[in-house]
């Protein structure tokens, strides 16, 4: 009777209670809460970092296609030269449209200058040398995005158009949609005042009959454009944070247009 007794206390000294099912419960709980807030706030950084990504890449984009856009340029037809005090007026334009159109001249130095060429060649109607002409353009295209239910973004819309000298008349388009991020794309040129003409006598070697005057209030010529972008990463709703970056850059023309041989 004594060792049947003693089996069953054993057998019930190992059941679980009612209390240990809900600590274990409550433990198991408090595990995945935790588990779940860490596997979603990783999952946030990395599509945040995506996002930086994206942003910093169109940046760089826009960047090299200006840069060597119009450092090759050979004529900048717009934005036309602006005086300098009206460069706080300037902004992304609210109807979109181009903002920036250039041309380049390519010529073949092998040929001789004063040579002749055919009379259709008219794509710039350059010296016979031209065997190339790129005319090349901006845009800015306004659009919604359904990622971002209030607040428009612009696209910028690359387009160029090559004409060859030995196709004259024909013209090859070629259409690049470098981003779609944009919040502004501000260009301009300034015109280059020149300096003041001193009245008072000159009575020392080193004086000069002209007063120099700062770049900033005398513009820097139509060959120096400017330009003020910035990028902005998509909003899921107004209450998510958008990563923006804002860039103010310019690029030199160093290209010389080459007109008509007479």
């Amino acid at each position: 009777m004594k060792a049947v007794g003693s089996k069953r206390h054993r057998k019930k000294s190992h059941a679980f209670t009612i209390v240990e099912l809900l600590i274990v419960l409550t433990l198991i709980c408090i595990i995945l809460a935790i588990a779940y807030k860490v596997f979603f706030s990783q999952a946030r950084m990395v599509a945040r970092s995506m996002e930086f990504m994206k942003v910093n890449d169109s940046l760089r984009r826009i960047i090299v296609y200006l840069g060597n856009d119009i450092r090759e340029a050979t004529n900048i037809v717009s934005p036309k030269p602006i005086d300098v005090k009206n460069i706080q007026d300037q902004k992304t334009p609210e109807a979109g449209g181009e903002v920036l159109h250039i041309i380049k001249q390519e010529i073949d130095p092998s040929v001789k200058f004063g040579s002749g060429g055919s009379s259709n060649w008219t794509a710039a109607g350059t010296s016979d040398q031209v065997v190339r002409v790129r005319d090349i353009s901006y845009s800015l295209r306004w659009y919604r995005d359904p990622a971002a239910k209030t607040v428009p973004r612009i696209k910028l819309i690359r387009t160029e158009y090559v004409e060859e000298r030995a196709e004259p008349g024909v013209k090859l388009k070629q259409v690049v949609e470098l981003t779609d991020t944009l919040r502004e794309f501000t260009v301009f040129r300034t015109l280059r005042q020149p300096m003041n003409k001193r009245t008072e006598a000159l009575s020392k070697k080193e004086d000069r009959l002209l007063t120099p005057v700062p770049l900033a209030d005398a513009g820097t010529g139509n060959d120096l454009v400017y330009f003020r972008i910035t990028l902005q990463s998509p909003r899921l709703n107004e209450q998510t944070e958008a990563y923006d970056i804002t860039v103010n850059t310019s690029f030199c023309k160093r290209g010389k247009e080459v007109f008509q041989h007479q």
